[in-house]
Formats: structure tokens, sequence, C-alpha cells
């Protein structure tokens, strides 16, 4: 979870974080502005599956989803991925104590399919390898 501050210009001026002001405008074009990146964020994440955006509904105080987008996959594809991350976390950590660290592995290649709340969908084929 992230929490973004607001920032008045004076409490910017005592922050020992960010001496820049954060606005409620500036506060929505920076989510905006994420809002427009998050569907490629999910290509290059491991472990995150969805990312969801929420704001405090002004006259409940209730929190409200305003933007969610998701990264499915099939549970094949889940196994092929993650069996894939934990061969380059050995050759990470074969490498750390100066072993000789060799391509060992074919590539990897699964199905990533992302859609979002606003009703776009992507289906991307993903390949990795650990040639160096």
């Amino acid at each position: 979870m992230f929490r973004f501050p607001l920032r008045t210009e004076q409490m910017a001026r005592e922050s020992k974080i960010s001496s820049s002001p954060v606005s409620l405008e500036r506060l929505d074009t920076m989510m905006q502005e994420l809002k427009k990146e998050l569907f490629e964020v999910l290509l290059f994440v491991n472990n995150v599956k969805k990312i969801t955006l929420c704001e405090v509904n002004e006259r409940s105080g209730n929190l409200v989803n305003s933007y969610s987008v998701e990264a499915v996959m099939s549970k094949e594809d889940e196994v092929k991925r993650k069996a894939f991350a934990d061969h380059i976390n050995q050759i990470g950590k074969k490498s750390r104590t100066g072993a000789d660290v060799r391509a060992t592995k074919e590539p990897v290649s699964y199905v990533l399919n992302i859609t979002d709340t606003l009703g776009n969908e992507e289906k991307w084929l993903i390949v990795q390898t650990d040639w160096l």
C-alpha cells in the first residue's frame, strides 16, 4: 500500500521528507499519470497480480475503488514463471559467491492476460531467458 501525503507549503518547509507542497490537484494529476502506467507495470513484476487505486469518498468517508488492473495466468504458466524466477535467484546467489555462472536453462514462455476496470484487455506472450 502506498499513501501519498498532502502537504501545504508550510508543512513542506517543515518536512524532513520533502520540501515540495502536494495539493489535492497535484495528487489527482499524479494518480492519473500512475493509472496510465499500471497496465505496463504488471508486465515487469513477478509477484504483483493486482493493483487497485482507491479514493476516500468525501461524503461518506468510505474507501472507494476507483481503478483496478489485474494480471491473470493459467496455473501451468504460474508454475513456469515461478520456476524461472527461482532459477534466476539461484544464479544470483552463485554469482555472489564467485562461482562460475553459465546459462543452463532454456527460455521460458507464458501467456499473461491483463485487464482493467475500464474494460481494457491485453494478452501478452512473455519470453524470458537467463542468457548472460
